[in-house]
């Protein structure tokens, strides 16, 4: 699963120097864990890495709080 969240974490970083890039990463961030993207047209995009799932939740026209709901939800139902 790190192989895998590392090279999102690749993908995005090279999406983002593109010159199309900040249409679709926008503004974006990384922790060892997670990987955030909001590129700026009312959506936003979250992947994060617990025990061996990544979930990935995508939401537009709703609040980052949102994301964050759902993303608490399901990591809350994934084993340690």
């Amino acid at each position: 699963m790190r192989r895998a969240f590392d090279a999102l974490v690749a993908r995005v970083d090279g999406c983002g120097k593109t010159t199309l890039g900040p249409m679709f990463v926008g503004d974006w961030s990384a922790a060892p864990d997670s990987v955030q993207m909001r590129p700026g047209n009312g959506c936003g995009r979250d992947y994060r890495v617990k025990n061996v799932v990544l979930v990935e939740v995508t939401s537009c026209a709703f609040p980052d709080s949102v994301l964050d709901i759902v993303m608490t939800t399901i990591l809350g139902r994934v084993p340690n």
